[in-house]
């Protein structure tokens, strides 16, 4: 047996976390000068995340259970990040390396709704076989790479196969759109 991670404390946190991404948004959309912005959210960002570091030492971060330092420390990385993208790629024109972020992001709910419904087959047991990431797991272990490495190459495969319509998307210039 297990437990259910996503439960009503949980809810709550988690929404939080959705209303930070709003904030950062609309943060985005109203400020119009590119370098103000940036340094709005890398401000915003930065407290986040040392407040949720902060609050760790008295309420830990816990992915699992969604805990409030988590949302902090995370929603803050997460406006640290953003804020970096947007000062290299928009204010400073260094594209070559967001090519692949703009492939995702131009179809983004696509391939989120993409990851969903592929877990079954990377996931899921499969005519009594074992499951696929189990598998690869089993595969780049037992060829001797370390657990964590192959973890990552396995992340980096499922990513590049839901990359894959999205690229051939993004070719056709079909956007799917809410």
């Amino acid at each position: 047996t297990t437990w259910d991670p996503e439960g009503l404390l949980s809810t709550l946190p988690s929404i939080a976390t959705g209303l930070m991404g709003l904030l950062a948004g609309t943060l985005l959309h109203r400020i119009r000068d590119g370098y103000r912005k940036t340094t709005w959210l890398f401000l915003a960002g930065f407290a986040c995340f040392v407040a949720g570091i902060a609050w760790s030492w008295q309420f830990p971060l816990n992915k699992n259970l969604w805990s409030s330092s988590f949302v902090l420390w995370s929603g803050g990385l997460a406006m640290l990040f953003l804020a970096a993208a947007i000062l290299l790629v928009d204010l400073f024109g260094w594209r070559k390396g967001a090519w692949p972020g703009q492939v995702f992001g131009a179809n983004a709910i696509t391939t989120y709704a993409l990851s969903g419904m592929l877990i079954p087959v990377f996931y899921g047991s499969l005519f009594g076989r074992p499951a696929l990431n189990t598998f690869f797991m089993d595969l780049a272990t037992g060829i001797g790479l370390p657990a964590e490495l192959a973890s990552l190459l396995y992340a980096l495969l499922y990513t590049g196969i839901i990359f894959l319509p999205a690229w051939w998307l993004y070719r056709k210039k079909i956007f799917i759109r809410v």
